[in-house]
């Protein structure tokens, strides 16, 4: 889901992290195509859809993970993230918290985790959700 990623760096204790942003389609279609969002946004972003597979992924997060759009398109968010906390364990799942507070429209943040890139290394992120709930202007049916 959103442009180059040195300007986007956060600083958290000694450690460079990038943010990325999550979207979900909580229930049905959204009447404005999330792709037109996400290309506006500074930080790395995808959109997954209830399934949760990327819907969107916009050239930040190509950038920082060095997956091309066509490449994350139709992936499982967790396959291609592999997002692990701090002490080792996965962030990544198919029940995550992350997908719990999608699916209820509770918005979820992991300060500091870490990401798989395309080339196998880890890079340090904060990890936001933005539920977009059901008839909400802009959101599902």
């Amino acid at each position: 889901m959103l442009v180059k990623k040195s300007k986007q760096q956060v600083l958290l204790g000694d450690t460079l992290a990038h943010t990325i942003h999550f979207v979900a389609h909580v229930r049905g279609v959204a009447r404005v195509d999330p792709s037109e969002l996400i290309d506006f946004a500074s930080d790395a972003a995808l959109v997954i859809d209830g399934g949760q597979r990327v819907v969107a992924w916009n050239a930040a997060a190509e950038t920082l993970l060095g997956y091309s759009e066509k490449e994350a398109i139709g992936r499982s968010c967790a396959a291609l993230l592999q997002a692990v906390l701090p002490d080792g364990g996965a962030l990544c799942c198919e029940k995550c918290e992350a997908i719990r507070g999608l699916r209820t429209c509770l918005p979820y943040s992991a300060a500091e985790c870490y990401a798989r890139r395309r080339d196998g290394s880890r890079v340090s992120i904060e990890l936001s959700t933005i539920a977009v709930p059901a008839g909400a202007k802009g959101g599902p049916d």
